[in-house]
């Protein structure tokens, strides 16, 4: 089980307005053009498909999404991490956003983003071991 959070998007996913971002990784961009191609996506599959986009896997990177109350959330992990952990961290961060809409989120977005960067924290130092047991199994099979 390996997860590390590198960024947090929320937009309002019929606008594609940006509505909260946090980088704690390594991707680089403009955060507004970054959501903005996020709900393209959104809108094309909704549109089109009548579908909702829930997962994008790339070489380096996997963009999960959850869609409520007319926002989308989309977590950004490394493409390595462990599906069900990320599904479950984005389940936490869609729970504490959903608390921070409730209570008005304007008020709330700094509770919010204190929230994540709990879970970043968090899934971070699981990340760091299971890369040490990652090591440790590559070592123990040099023998």
């Amino acid at each position: 089980m390996r997860v590390g959070l590198q960024d947090i998007f929320v937009f309002e996913a019929r606008s594609g307005r940006l509505v909260f971002a946090k980088s704690y990784g390594s991707l680089k961009g403009d955060e507004d053009l970054i959501s903005g191609f996020l709900s393209s996506i959104q809108s094309f599959l909704a549109e089109v498909a009548e579908d909702q986009v829930q997962e994008i896997v790339g070489g380096k990177y996997r963009f999960l999404f959850r869609r409520v109350r007319g926002y989308a959330l989309c977590v950004v992990v490394d493409s390595r991490d462990d599906t069900k952990s990320a599904r479950g961290m984005l389940n936490t961060i869609t729970a504490s956003f959903l608390r921070a809409e409730s209570a008005g989120l304007e008020r709330n977005l700094e509770t919010f983003e204190k929230k994540c960067d709990e879970v970043a924290s968090r899934w971070g130092k699981l990340a760091r071991w299971a890369d040490a047991l990652d090591l440790l199994d590559e070592w123990g099979a040099e023998e």
